[in-house]
């Protein structure tokens, strides 16, 4: 279940990505190629990590990556939402 929720939190993040992104949205991380946007890619880097960490035995560092994942989510919806939110209500 854990892996499920990893690869569907990868997905939902690279499509609003992709969403934020042409709104004009910037991507604050120097570091993030265009993959970042990529849901194709973003879901097989969710598969590669869960097989890794499945041949590693470390299944139980699968609920810490989606709660990574999931702050990344929070995190991308508010900077994404509240800015220009808070520029209307102004």
């Amino acid at each position: 279940m854990a892996a499920l929720v990893l690869i569907g939190l990868n997905v939902f993040d690279a499509w609003l990505m992709r969403i934020f992104l042409g709104l004009e949205g910037v991507e604050l991380n120097p570091l993030a190629p265009p993959v970042i946007a990529n849901l194709v890619a973003r879901g097989l880097i969710a598969v590669a990590t869960i097989l890794i960490l499945n041949l590693a035995r470390k299944d139980n560092l699968l609920w810490w990556a989606n709660l990574v994942i999931l702050g990344l989510v929070c995190w991308h919806v508010a900077f994404h939402t509240i800015p220009p939110l808070m520029n209307h209500i102004s």
